[in-house]
């Protein structure tokens, strides 16, 4: 399966208030407008599929906290939202 991964920003819905940049092949950092790091979303792909896992930055630390796996990049950028 051929997977085609946006470069640079992402394009998402201005209600979103969020920013989504590709810092790498498969790997999207997500920030609010302001410019605030909420986290990241990195692509896993198989053969057949390809998920999405969402980690969240605690704060100003490195820690990060696993919100969950998604079959759309939309459906992992969601729980950014009402961060």
């Amino acid at each position: 399966m051929q997977l085609t991964i946006p470069r640079t920003r992402a394009a998402l819905p201005a209600h979103y208030e969020l920013d989504a940049v590709e810092v790498r092949d498969g790997l999207w950092r997500i920030s609010t407008l302001s410019g605030t790091l909420l986290g990241h979303i990195s692509v896993q792909t198989d053969e057949a599929d390809a998920k999405f896992v969402a980690t969240r930055m605690l704060g100003r630390t490195p820690r990060r906290v696993p919100l969950g796996t998604f079959w759309s990049l939309d459906d992992a950028i969601q729980c950014f939202v009402r961060i």
